[in-house]
């Protein structure tokens, strides 16, 4: 059924850009790109961006790579930190809101389409 095709890219789509992690005792706070990594991989070709972002908890300041490989970050953005209220270095940067867009429309596309050919 290609309406099962789409909502499993919708889930593997979600599960690339972290939205279903989580971590323990999870509280939020904004990060900022301090600096972006270029990575080109010679056999396939395809360049791989990671963003290193810095955060602040109770006055240290940590630091986290992103999952995703996304060429659309950039030195002084501001981003979404998700990290353990009891260990602040155990942390993921949140996905952004056209993230979850793009992973809402994909669903109601696979809804859409199971809908039609049932």
């Amino acid at each position: 059924m290609p309406g099962l095709a789409i909502f499993a890219v919708a889930v593997f789509a979600g599960a690339l850009t972290g939205m279903f992690s989580r971590v323990k005792n999870q509280k939020t706070t904004t990060g900022v790109v301090v600096s972006v990594e270029y990575k080109c991989d010679f056999e396939d070709k395809s360049p791989t961006f990671y963003a290193y972002a810095e955060y602040e908890v109770n006055g240290e300041i940590y630091t986290v790579k992103s999952r995703s490989r996304s060429s659309s970050y950039h030195t002084g953005q501001k981003l979404k930190v998700a990290y353990n209220c009891e260990n602040p270095n155990d942390s993921f940067i949140k996905p952004t809101f056209a993230n979850y867009l793009v992973v809402a429309i994909l669903f109601v596309i696979a809804a859409i389409v199971t809908i039609k050919t049932v």
